[in-house]
């Protein structure tokens, strides 16, 4: 779905894996954008928490749902493909 809007994305350590996991990205700005989908039951919902609280804390904007992933990125898409006068 990313690479077809022509996003560049990665894949990063969980947080107890290294020091160098996402949320260090996203206190250093390298991420632009958090797409955090997780099921209230499940044993990453911590970990969820964590990262949504930083990227809001760091205005990294979070999008916890696919539809609205989607919708953005067509957004995105479109803001891409427009020309402003000079």
């Amino acid at each position: 779905m990313f690479a077809e809007a022509g996003i560049t994305t990665g894949v990063v350590d969980k947080i107890h894996e290294s020091p160098r996991n996402l949320i260090e990205k996203i206190r250093q700005h390298k991420i632009v954008m958090v797409v955090n989908i997780t099921n209230l039951s499940d044993s990453a919902s911590a970990d969820a928490i964590v990262i949504r609280d930083q990227a809001l804390y760091t205005h990294i904007p979070v999008f916890s749902s696919i539809e609205t992933t989607e919708l953005i990125l067509d957004v995105l898409e479109a803001l891409a493909l427009t020309t402003q006068p000079i």
